[in-house]
């Protein structure tokens, strides 16, 4: 993002600007975190805004999202905290980035079988046949393994529009 940022002080420093405020909002909601181990739905899913912001101004019209909350009352659920965003950057990073037309993220919460769903998807590039977990996604299963409750788990679909599903207990 910084080296984005970099690019863009000649170029266009409107742009520049946008990226260095959204980017400050982000680290002002990182280091200002009341607990080191949960925040609310709601924080969550505004700090992941801020972070698809800012690559929406990195990549203009070639990414747009969309977040979909089914019961606004999960709002206020603690999950763990730093558990969407990982995700949201792995799919920006290793499948939008890779595609020429407009990549799509799309972020669903609800409830079901009483666990709270997380599901991130995008029609970026599918994992490969012999796809194996890295950093990003190894972490998050740790972090829903130590934080997420006894059935907490992550569940992976491939396709056109590829999903990765986190359970956790409400």
């Amino acid at each position: 993002a910084l080296n984005s940022v970099a690019s863009l002080i000649h170029d266009n420093p409107d742009k520049a600007e946008k990226m260095v405020l959204l980017l400050a909002k982000f680290f002002r909601y990182s280091t200002n975190a009341k607990s080191q181990y949960y925040s609310s739905l709601s924080d969550e899913l505004e700090m992941v805004k801020t972070y698809l912001e800012v690559e929406k101004v990195r990549f203009e019209d070639r990414l747009s999202y969309e977040i979909q909350v089914e019961n606004s009352q999960l709002l206020h659920l603690q999950i763990p905290q730093f558990l969407i965003q990982p995700i949201v950057e792995n799919a920006i990073k290793h499948s939008i980035s890779k595609i020429s037309t407009q990549g799509k993220i799309k972020i669903l919460i609800q409830e079901e079988n009483k666990q709270l769903l997380i599901e991130i998807g995008d029609n970026g590039v599918p994992f490969p046949e012999n796809f194996q977990v890295g950093y990003g996604l190894r972490s998050t299963q740790e972090k829903l393994r130590l934080l997420g409750g006894k059935d907490a788990r992550m569940e992976i679909e491939n396709g056109d529009f590829k999903k990765i599903k986190l359970f956790l207990n409400i």
